[in-house]
């Protein structure tokens, strides 16, 4: 019975087609074969469809072909300030606050370690405890967030087992801009991030950005007791990108510095308080795309140093400490 009824559909197509172009084909009652033959190119022109184009950013060679899940423009739209409330917004991801400070993103089950985040191609995984403080990303920064629930990224290998999450952060090459923007809430948490980005030369250009946070929140403890978590962190970043047609080096740098108290433990009866007392993050990278014919070539190399100074401390008044770890990688 299938053979028959798409012979059937098929002959009822191929008819209204060929309706379709004798009516076209038929004269006019002035006797005419065609009148679009008598328009001038105006008349015609006002006759055409109209295409809107929508600016985007341009496809490199090596863009990853994982499936954007959020823009920056939607995620400024929808509130976001940071990566970690941006990757709070995809359904699949979860960011949990880590014990030592930091977060920890799952997808769809795959926690701590199997989950790698890149960052313009870069992974940013903490060395030593496999966390990421998804804070350091200013919104301002942000151009698209991509999700692979797969372990391998298409373009820079093997990821972690749980999925790959890909952050793709705002170039140098573009029109000038300058973009700012000022949070705060009633915790007291207070922050402030900028982006600007000028043309050095026809195929050179900078970006630069900005990030600051301060927070007071009051955080209980097991006794009945709080503790402030004496936050503050500040961000700075640095992009100088040369194109010309499809060759491109970029440069990136990147520091962080921030110091703050970890949420202590609800279950802790000994009321061990841990303070990070400095966290000192540095990022340098370097990448090169070029396209000759069908070969498409990439070369990227990156450097990433970390110091951070833990202090722990047996009583809330922060008078007593009773252990010290020094950290670098």
């Amino acid at each position: 019975m299938r053979k028959p009824l798409i012979g059937v559909v098929g002959l009822v197509a191929l008819w209204g087609v060929d309706a379709r172009a004798e009516e076209v084909e038929a004269p006019g009652p002035d006797g005419s074969a065609s009148a679009t033959t008598e328009l001038s190119d105006e008349e015609l022109l006002e006759m055409a469809e109209a295409i809107e184009i929508f600016d985007e950013r341009p496809d490199k060679p090596f863009d990853r072909d994982t499936q954007v899940r959020m823009t920056g423009e939607e995620l400024a739209a929808r509130g976001a300030t940071d990566l970690g409330s941006a990757l709070a917004l995809i359904p699949e991801v979860t960011v949990r606050d880590a014990g030592r400070g930091g977060f920890n993103v799952d997808i769809r089950g795959g926690r701590k370690g199997a989950v790698s985040i890149l960052v313009d191609g870069v992974s940013v995984s903490d060395p030593y405890y496999g966390t990421f403080d998804v804070s350091t990303i200013p919104i301002t920064d942000i151009v698209q967030i991509r999700v692979s629930p797969t372990p391998k990224s298409p373009i820079d290998g093997i990821g972690g087992p749980g999925g790959v999450i890909e952050v793709i952060t705002r170039d140098a090459i573009g029109p000038q801009v300058v973009i700012a923007r000022l949070t705060g809430d009633s915790l007291p948490t207070f922050g402030v991030a900028g982006t600007a980005r000028v043309a050095l030369a026809k195929h050179l250009a900078l970006r630069i950005s900005a990030s600051g946070t301060a927070g007071a929140r009051d955080m209980e403890l097991p006794n009945n007791a709080s503790i402030g978590e004496a936050r503050r962190a500040s961000t700075g970043s640095a992009r100088i990108e040369y194109r010309k047609g499809d060759r491109r080096v970029v440069a990136d740098g990147f520091l962080d510095d921030r110091h703050y108290i970890a949420p202590p433990s609800d279950t802790n009866k000994a009321g061990s308080i841990l303070m990070i007392d400095r966290e000192t993050t540095l990022r340098l990278s370097s990448k090169v795309d070029d396209k000759i014919g069908k070969l498409q070539l990439q070369a990227q190399g990156w450097a990433h140093s970390l110091d951070r100074r833990s202090r722990l401390f047996s009583d809330a008044t922060l008078e007593t400490q009773s252990q010290l770890e020094d950290l670098s990688a």
